[in-house]
């Protein structure tokens, strides 16, 4: 496996992904200007990058129209939930008036490489993700939209209500997954792409020793895109991305990805979960656009993680409270006083001291159903459809 300490770290090796990454079963190099399918991709740009995938810019010359290219390591190809995903999407929901909110899939081929085969997917090109707009707290709400976030809300619910009415749950619901659709950059001109975009840069693979690089290991790796030109179009429909987390509904699989302070309290408390996890995610994804930022933050400290959940929603329902004492005595923390609490990080208290926009006080039954703690207790995403069109 490559080590980092291997190679001369340049600005572009350490803001991308990891060169280990590019080893058998892992992921596939790229060049920029590298077609595929018989030349009928060219890719001109990279989007950016995941733990099991790298996303990239290219050019359909039969579509005539630039696409967002996913390829994924060849170790996930084997097992690969996405392409599934969207193999049952076109049999079981294809008229259903919400799966307009999910990305489309154009096209998807295998890319033999010397890390492996590779699972390709080719999709409409999107614009930046939700993260990049609502990743910190708003500072100034002035600039802050009622009807853009309730429009977003309505989006992301009726894009869950149609995964989960088609038999799925999406595993991994975040601002990251989510982004506005941007039809016009499909059909732009490459310059114009470009000064949206920002020009692609690219930072040379080097060893420290001078040796060559081993096969599967790109010369270059190529910068993210900056969106420097973006500029948001909230008129656009809204799409949820990246399936790669998706499973059936009662068939849950042993490990799920939940990075930190997404971690709903089931997975960190109790040995079980099912579809509803998409719930709680949803709930914390509705937080982030009214406030910015998240509600809870983890790095490890899993029960400090509970501690802000208490802080935020109320008690632990009691027959969860043996599982957190165990938790607290393995984080060797003395045990929780009322006193420890603090009260202006309730939803309830900061609705009330930080929202003052009247459009936006619905929201705040909306995301309290939806961030119970018992998964049972949970309003479903056609519930908190309901809750906000009575409003």
């Amino acid at each position: 496996m490559a080590d980092m300490n291997e190679y001369i770290a340049t600005e572009t090796i350490k803001a991308e992904e990891k060169i280990s990454r590019y080893r058998p079963g892992g992921f596939h190099p790229i060049a920029l200007g590298n077609s595929f399918k018989q030349g009928r991709y060219t890719v001109v740009h990279k989007l950016g990058y995941g733990g099991f995938s790298t996303v990239w810019v290219a050019y359909d010359d039969i579509l005539h129209q630039w696409v967002a290219l996913k390829i994924m390591t060849a170790a996930i190809t084997e097992t690969s939930r996405e392409l599934r995903w969207y193999d049952a999407l076109g049999a079981w929901r294809p008229d259903s008036l919400y799966s307009k909110y999910i990305v489309r899939l154009l096209d998807h081929f295998i890319i033999e490489g010397p890390n492996g085969a590779h699972l390709a997917l080719a999709f409409e090109l999107m614009g930046p993700n939700l993260r990049s707009i609502v990743k910190t707290e708003y500072h100034n709400r002035a600039e802050v939209d009622p009807t853009t976030i309730l429009k977003m809300t309505e989006h992301v619910l009726k894009a869950l209500e149609f995964i989960h009415q088609s038999g799925f749950a999406h595993g991994d619901i975040s601002t990251k997954n989510m982004a506005f659709k941007a039809e016009y950059l499909s059909k732009m001109t490459k310059e114009k792409l470009f000064e949206v975009l920002g020009a692609p840069s690219v930072g040379n693979v080097a060893r420290v020793d001078g040796q060559p690089l081993a096969d599967g290991i790109p010369h270059y790796l190529v910068g993210s895109a900056t969106w420097d030109g973006w500029v948001s179009e909230c008129d656009e429909d809204f799409r949820l991305l990246d399936f790669g987390e998706c499973f059936v509904l009662g068939r849950e699989p042993e490990i799920i990805t939940q990075p930190g302070g997404l971690m709903p309290p089931e997975t960190v408390l109790t040995e079980g979960y099912d579809y509803r996890v998409d719930l709680w995610r949803v709930g914390i994804v509705i937080y982030s656009f009214v406030f910015g930022g998240l509600p809870f933050y983890c790095i490890g400290d899993r029960d400090n993680l509970v501690i802000q959940m208490i802080e935020f929603i109320g008690d632990l329902p009691q027959e969860w409270k043996p599982s957190f004492d165990h938790l607290r005595i393995d984080f060797k923390r003395q045990p929780l006083l009322e006193g420890d609490l603090r009260v202006d990080r309730g939803l309830e208290y900061k609705f009330k001291h930080q929202i003052h926009e009247a459009e936006l006080q619905p929201l705040l039954p909306v995301i309290q159903g939806l961030m119970k703690f018992r998964p049972s207790e949970r309003i479903s995403a056609q519930q908190a459809l309901e809750m906000m069109k009575s409003r």
